[in-house]
């Protein structure tokens, strides 16, 4: 409920593409903190920090996805990113079944913050197409 409260303020403030970063990098924290640190309060405050990071990205993503897509499309580009979420989270969560049954948790973890290194990559690659151009700004040649 706070990540609810908090990551429309500050996308905002330092705007949609900062908000989502700050949580990619929370849930990375927390990923690093399971794996390096296999004790049960860092595991907790863990959870906490992927909460935050999880619900404020969702919400920051939300805002940044109204602000940027027409209208007109609004609904089929927030179904194909629907579909793609729930493919890849049952994708995830099947694989990390397997993962978990052949290995260890720690292995899962390893795998998930891999994925959000990718994510985080992706967000840095394409974060200048979330900002919006300044209107007083000579154009680009």
């Amino acid at each position: 409920m706070l990540a609810g409260a908090l990551m429309p303020l500050l996308a905002t403030k330092r705007g949609a593409d900062r908000a989502i970063l700050l949580g990619t990098l929370l849930c990375m924290a927390s990923l690093v903190l399971v794996v390096a640190l296999p004790r049960q309060t860092v595991y907790y405050a863990a959870l906490l920090l992927f909460g935050f990071g999880n619900a404020g990205t969702r919400v920051a993503r939300s805002a940044l996805f109204f602000s940027l897509v027409p209208n007109a499309v609004m609904g089929r580009v927030g179904t194909f990113f629907g579909v793609f979420d729930r493919v890849l989270r049952t994708v995830l969560t099947f694989a990390m079944t397997l993962v978990l049954a052949q290995a260890s948790a720690v292995l899962c973890f390893t795998v998930l913050l891999a994925v959000l290194l990718a994510a985080l990559a992706g967000t840095l690659a394409t974060r200048d197409v979330a900002r919006k151009p300044d209107p007083a700004a000579p154009p680009a040649s």
